[in-house]
Parts: C-alpha cells; sequence; structure tokens
C-alpha cells in the first residue's frame, strides 16, 4: 500500500497541475490544460461544425418557430413579440454572447477581469468616465416603463437559457482559451451595450485639443487655420431651407475659457479613421420603377465575429429583416413591409470638458460660484486577473465624473450619456420596427436619445426624410470649443433642442435625402456648436453629386454608388501639387514614370492601381512638412479641405516655411517638391509586394474581436479608403450594406463583412466575407408565411 502513495501523490499534484491556469510572464495567462486538451470537454468540442445545440422547449408562451436560410439568417415566426424577443435573445447569446461580454466589460471598465494587467489602463479610464454607472441609471429607465420591461425580461431570459445550460463542455472557444466562465447577463449589460456603441459615435473630446490651439495660436492665426464652416459642403438639411421658428438660445452668453494649467492633447483623432456611415433615399420620381430606394452602409472597426447579426422577425405585429446588435433586443437598421430605414453617425457634439478648482489636496471640495461644494465618492473595485484587486474613487461634481489623470486630469465631464433620460431607446426600436408611415418614423425618431443619429427613411406611400435624431444640449455662446471653467455655473446646458427644432427634409425638391457624415445644416441654422470644424467634408458631395447626376435610378446604381471608390480630396488637391512641381522643374527624369503615373490618374481608389499608394505617401509628407510648426506645439493639424484652399489661396504664406531649414523660406511649391522625393524614396523602400497596387500596400484585415490569432481574416486587397463613400480602410469600413427598393413586395439587397456565427469552427463564421469584397449581395425579401419557402434547417419551440 505504501508504495502507491508516492504515484498517487504525483498523479494528483499532475491531475491539480493540469486544472490551474497558468502564469505567463505574469501579464498572460494559459488556460488550465487538462480539460483544456481533453477530448471529452476541452477544445476538441469546439472544432465543430455546428457547435450550437437549441434547448429551449417549454419556456415560450405560444411557441416559436424559427426557420434558417441558406446563409444562417434566422426567420422567427411567434405569435406575440415576447416569445420573438425570447428566441431572438437566445440566437444572440448563441451565436455571440463572447462578443456581447467583450463589449459589455469594454463600457464598463472590466476587461482586466478577463485579460490582467495588460488592460488596466482602459479599465481605469472608463470607470473614470463613469460609463457603468450611467448603464445603471438607463437600465433602471428603460425598465420603468412596463412595456419596455416586458420585452427586456423576454429578451434576457433567452439569452439566460443559453448560458445557463452550458457545462464547459460547450463553453464558446474563447471562454476555454480564457478559462473563464460566461458572465451572468442583465438589463445593465444590454444598456453597456448601447453605451459602447456610443463611445465610438458620440464621444467627441476635442475641447482640449481647440483650447491647446487657441492657447498657442494668435487669435488670427486659430481663425485663419480653423475656420468654422467648410464653403464647399453640402450639408444634410439642403442650404436655402427656411427655418421657421425662434431658437431657445439665451444670446451670447459668458466666457468659458478656464484658467488651469492644461495639458496638450496626446494625438491628434482626426486623421484617425471615423465611426461614420453613408446612407441616402431617392424618391420613386427619380427611380426606373417608381418605387423609392434606400441605402446605408454603417462604417466602424471590422472584426470577426461581426457586430451585427442579420435576423428575420415575424409577429402579429410586425414583420421585420435586418441586423440586430447582440445584447439589444429587435431590429437596429432595417425594413418591414411598408418601410426602410438607416442610420448614419451624426457627429454632434455632446460632451464638455470643466476644470475643476479643489479646495486643497484631499480633492473633496470643489469651487462652483462663490463657494466649496463637495463632490460624491463612487468607490470602484477593479478586479484584475491574476493580481489583487485596485481600488479607485471616482469623484462626480455638478459636472459629472472627474478624471484622476491623463491630459483630462481634474477636469470633469458633462456628457449626454451620464444626463437624466428625456427619450427612451427601447421605445424607440419597438416604434420604428412597427412603423408603416412617415409620421410613424417621425414618432420614433422622437423617442431616439443617443448617440445622436441621422435617421434616414423610406416608404411605400412614396415619402422619403432624414431627420437628426438624439437629445441636442443648447449651450452658451463658446461651450463646446473651450474647457470650461468649472467654478462658473452659468455655463451648464440650458436645454436640449426641441424636438420640433430638430433639423430633419422631408421629400425634397431635389428628389433625395442623403449624409455622409458631414455637416448637418449651413451656417444659417438657428441653434450653433453642433460639432462644428470636424465633420466629414467628401464623401457626402460625392454622394449629393452622383444622386443629382442620376435618374431611372435603379437598385444596381445604389449598390455602384456604395461601392464608389472616388477620392475627391485628391481630385482637388492632387493637381494643385503637380502644378507646383511643374512650376518649380523640380523633378529628376528617373522620376518622371511616377510623376506620369499620377497625373494620369482618375482618382479612384482601387485595389488594384498603384497611383493611390504614390498620392497617399506623398500627401502624408506634403502636410507633415507645412505643419512642422504644429507638431512642434503639439497642435492638431487643420482638416485637409482647408490644407487645400491655403495651398490653392495663400502659397507664400508663413506656414510653409520649414522650420529646420533657417536660411531659406520655403513655399508651398518648394515643400510639394520636398514631399515628392521623398514619396519616392519610401515607396522604393517598401517591401515589392506592397509595392504592387493600393490593395497589397493598405493590407486591409479583419481581425479577432479579442485579437485572437488564426480567428481573424487573412490579408484582404480592398478597394476605397478615408474620405471614400467605400470607406474601407485597413481594418475600419462598411459593417453592414443595405439598399431596399420600397416597391410591392419590398425588396432588399444585403452583406456584411463576415457571417452569422460567432464560433470560427463553423462554416458560417466568414462565408460572406469573399463575396462583400467582390461588391455582392443577398437578395431578400420578407418571408411571412414560414410555410412558403423551403429552410435549411429549422426548430420548433413548444410551449
Amino acid at each position: 500500500m505504501k508504495k502507491l502513495i508516492l504515484p498517487a501523490f504525483l498523479f494528483a499534484s499532475w491531475m491539480a497541475f493540469l486544472q490551474t491556469d497558468l502564469p505567463v510572464k505574469g501579464k498572460n495567462f494559459l488556460p488550465a490544460l487538462g480539460r483544456f486538451l481533453s477530448p471529452f470537454h476541452g477544445i476538441w468540442q469546439n472544432v465543430t461544425a455546428n457547435p450550437i445545440s437549441f434547448n429551449i422547449q417549454g419556456h415560450t408562451r405560444e411557441g416559436v418557430k424559427i426557420l434558417f436560410d441558406e446563409r444562417d439568417v434566422p426567420h422567427i415566426y411567434a405569435s406575440n413579440l415576447a416569445d420573438a424577443m425570447l428566441a431572438q435573445g437566445y440566437l444572440h447569446a448563441a451565436n455571440r454572447f463572447f462578443s456581447m461580454d467583450l463589449s459589455s466589460r469594454s463600457a464598463a471598465g472590466r476587461l482586466s477581469e478577463l485579460f490582467g494587467t495588460r488592460t488596466i489602463e482602459i479599465d481605469r479610464k472608463q470607470r473614470e468616465r463613469g460609463f457603468e454607472w450611467s448603464a445603471i441609471e438607463k437600465a433602471s429607465h428603460w425598465e420603468s416603463y412596463p412595456e419596455n420591461k416586458q420585452i427586456m425580461d423576454a429578451y434576457i431570459d433567452g439569452i439566460h437559457l443559453y448560458t445557463r445550460s452550458l457545462s464547459y463542455k460547450n463553453w464558446p472557444l474563447e471562454y476555454k482559451v480564457l478559462s473563464k466562465p460566461p458572465v451572468e447577463w442583465t438589463a445593465v449589460h444590454s444598456a453597456l451595450t448601447l453605451t459602447n456603441m456610443a463611445i465610438a459615435l458620440c464621444l467627441r473630446e476635442d475641447d482640449l485639443a481647440y483650447t491647446h490651439a487657441q492657447n498657442q495660436l494668435s487669435a488670427e492665426e486659430f481663425a485663419f487655420l480653423f475656420p468654422d464652416h467648410n464653403p464647399l459642403e453640402s450639408p444634410i438639411v439642403p442650404r436655402g431651407t427656411i427655418w421657421n421658428f425662434n431658437p431657445v438660445y439665451p444670446g451670447k452668453g459668458p466666457s468659458v475659457i478656464s484658467n488651469g494649467h492644461l495639458h496638450p492633447p496626446l494625438n491628434d483623432s482626426r486623421h484617425e479613421d471615423l465611426n461614420g456611415s453613408n446612407n441616402w433615399a431617392v424618391s420613386g420620381g427619380k427611380t426606373k420603377n417608381g418605387a423609392p430606394i434606400l441605402a446605408n452602409d454603417p462604417h466602424l472597426g471590422l472584426t470577426l465575429p461581426n457586430i451585427w447579426y442579420e435576423v428575420e422577425i415575424h409577429t402579429p405585429e410586425m414583420s421585420v429583416h435586418g441586423v440586430s446588435l447582440p445584447g439589444l433586443p429587435l431590429v437596429v437598421i432595417g425594413f418591414n413591409e411598408d418601410i426602410a430605414w438607416g442610420s448614419t453617425n451624426s457627429g454632434q457634439d455632446v460632451l464638455d470638458w470643466y476644470q475643476i478648482t479643489w479646495q486643497d489636496s484631499s480633492r473633496r471640495q470643489y469651487l462652483l460660484g462663490d463657494q466649496y461644494t463637495s463632490s460624491s465618492l463612487r468607490p470602484e473595485v477593479i478586479q484584475i486577473r491574476g493580481q489583487p484587486s485596485v481600488i479607485d474613487t471616482i469623484r462626480y461634481t455638478h459636472w459629472g465624473p472627474v478624471s484622476k489623470s491623463g491630459p483630462h486630469k481634474d477636469m470633469a465631464m458633462k456628457w449626454i450619456g451620464h444626463q437624466k433620460a428625456t427619450s427612451n431607446d427601447v421605445e424607440y426600436l419597438q416604434k420604428i420596427n412597427k412603423a408603416r408611415n412617415l409620421a410613424e418614423y417621425r414618432d420614433a425618431v422622437a423617442a431616439f436619445q443617443y448617440p445622436a443619429q441621422n435617421k434616414v427613411f423610406a416608404s411605400r406611400e412614396g415619402d422619403i426624410a432624414i431627420s437628426v435624431a438624439g437629445v441636442i444640449p443648447v449651450r452658451p455662446s463658446g461651450l463646446g470649443e473651450r474647457i470650461a471653467d468649472g467654478s462658473n455655473p452659468d455655463l451648464d446646458w440650458l436645454g436640449y433642442i426641441p424636438i420640433e427644432h430638430a433639423l430633419h427634409s422631408i421629400n425634397p425638391e431635389r428628389g433625395y435625402v442623403s449624409s455622409a457624415n458631414q455637416a448637418p445644416a449651413a451656417p444659417d441654422y438657428p441653434y450653433p456648436q453642433l460639432g462644428r470644424r470636424v465633420f466629414e467634408d467628401f464623401r457626402g458631395r460625392v454622394v449629393n453629386q452622383v444622386l443629382d447626376s442620376l435618374n431611372d435610378i435603379t437598385p444596381r446604381d445604389m449598390m455602384a454608388l456604395q461601392d464608389n471608390s472616388f477620392n475627391l480630396h485628391a481630385a482637388e488637391v492632387l493637381p494643385l501639387m503637380l502644378d507646383m512641381i511643374q512650376q518649380q522643374n523640380c523633378l529628376k527624369e528617373e522620376d518622371r514614370p511616377v510623376f506620369n503615373r499620377i497625373r494620369q490618374w482618375n482618382f479612384e481608389y482601387h485595389r488594384d492601381s498603384v497611383a493611390p499608394v504614390f498620392f497617399d505617401l506623398w500627401y502624408k509628407n506634403f502636410e507633415a512638412l507645412v505643419w512642422d510648426e504644429l507638431d512642434t506645439l503639439g497642435i492638431m493639424y487643420p482638416e485637409e479641405w482647408r490644407l487645400t484652399e491655403i495651398v490653392r489661396d495663400h502659397a507664400d504664406h508663413s506656414f510653409f516655411d520649414i522650420q529646420d531649414t533657417r536660411d531659406a523660406k520655403e513655399t508651398a511649391a518648394d515643400i510639394a517638391c520636398l514631399s515628392f522625393s521623398k514619396m519616392i524614396t519610401q515607396y522604393h523602400a517598401l517591401p515589392s509586394l506592397q509595392q504592387s497596387s493600393w490593395g497589397a500596400y493598405k493590407q486591409s484585415v479583419i481581425p479577432h474581436l479579442a485579437r485572437f490569432p488564426l480567428f481573424g481574416s487573412d490579408v484582404l486587397h480592398t478597394s476605397g479608403g478615408r474620405h471614400i463613400v467605400n470607406a474601407m480602410s485597413k481594418s475600419h469600413g462598411p459593417s453592414w450594406r443595405m439598399i431596399v427598393e420600397l416597391s410591392t413586395p419590398v425588396k432588399a439587397w444585403v452583406n456584411y463583412p463576415g457571417g452569422q456565427s460567432g464560433h470560427p469552427a463553423s462554416p458560417h463564421y466568414r462565408d460572406m466575407l469573399e463575396h462583400y469584397f467582390e461588391g455582392a449581395y443577398y437578395e431578400v425579401i420578407l418571408r411571412k408565411d414560414p410555410a412558403s419557402w423551403s429552410p435549411l434547417r429549422q426548430i420548433h419551440l413548444t410551449p
């Protein structure tokens, strides 16, 4: 017996070792190898083609049918909305639960619970900004409406039916890799899902950058570099619109300048990819068959799995098809039997920073008016995998939560998401999914809170419309452009733009409505401060130019427009740069073939063209040489349209003088020659493959959402880019494409870069990817009768 003790001890120790997470270099973790590698429970159970099983019998009120088409898109048939929402919740969890979990954790500041110390700074920042606190308030607001609560409860019950049925054997692959179980989902997690989208779309933080620029530049220099409006802009609401109302606005208001010490921003967010979108709707008077056509393609960071989940839902109240956002019920962008709708980011400025004046180093009381008032303290416990928890105490002021570190240290953030809800997001989703006409669309839009969106609409009745939806603050003049003095109570928001004054356009004379993240209106709109200076200045102009030129429009014309890769920015600035090269006669003979290639270019960012590579390198060098003094001062660059204007009209301006060449005074033409030479050198230094074409140079990829290797895409050769209708950049671009013809019956053509399943081993994980970048679409009609078509598989849920 004694001989067995040592082997038994060694065996037990080995098994315990296999069931324990292993730290690697103190920050990373290997999963517990025993169960991870087990053929009966571990990773091998995730390599089957369809790892999802459905086990929701006996939980619906009246039974549900779920029929799956050839792309694995579920068509839900239910006798009541609650049963449909339960089925949708289950489908979201079964296909995208890790995505849902990661999205909510990202907003809440809880990534370190999964990933350890590598994400601690992200979590600190999210906690400092109060996103989880605001989500808790939002979830409570949702549930104060009985109909909302019924929908959310049913949806969350569906999620629980999936997650609570999981044993380790059935965990999604990512949880096995991380050796962490799925989280218990609540309404707060759903609110965090929306918050995470809002962080991407309406967390505008230009106040510090503009304050720093104004502090470093003279008033004349600032006005020269950063004018209020682009005179070439083609706004969402057409110029010449008559505003027949008096604004709720008090006039000039007090100064907003803060005298506190300010740190310059860490980077220039203007050159980052914009989370924007395109949408438009054309009236029947411009289409070939007389029916309106609507198109939408929202631009977001692309991942596998895709952010969206396509679904069709049929109840007695509605028949709707489109994409849903896992974590939230109903359809976000789509169409029903009578209308279609879509969204783009409106770019409204709904965040202001206030410099706090503390009474002393304890940072407990701050100056507000003529007296000190106490901040409220909210302890934040950040759990860190493999490390002791970190406890942060966040101070909340009249303005909002206060940052403890970074460039916004000792500044309070007032953000629309922190304000008491004045509308109801879940109600909006219900109303827009069920809407039948223009009046019901407008009623739905009134219930939308944030992130501010341009909601496009078309109906079978022939109406088209677009509305800037969302709660937009009314400010004292100047607030939103500079860091505000947090001791001045007069700098608070004055209220919100009334819904009857909100920007909208209904059945305009030009026969279309459109948005591509450009300015919502011309400068004569009575409400200022709508996010000026940072709108997209080129895509919207291209869309409108194309729509102005088209008649007898077909859905195929709209597909071509969504795939349009013409770069208007290049078309406006490149001829100026080429002319300067010729004027200076600075071209080397060996560089002439490149010059001629660029000169003959049609400004199309096609994946097989090499000219966009030359322009991209040349313009970046040109821009950097022009703004070298701004780099020295840590000031953001002016927008590209303004640089084009300055090159055209002020080619001898002092900003073209290079700081490092003290014995010479350069002009724009000198910069063009120098940057062209730098471009040639950089181009020849590229790997040979990247020299061949724009697609090879850009090397687009779609990573796994948690950046797990092998779970993302290979390198994709894609057309398009920044400032282009086809806005595909390296890993950012159109996340869903939809074109809807409001005929009888309604027809649609859709696609997105990914697949329906969130499981890497599934054949539907990325099956639409290749077709997507070939410009292919899938035709969709509402299949209202489940007996009218043959699904690839189906599930019947009994009561």
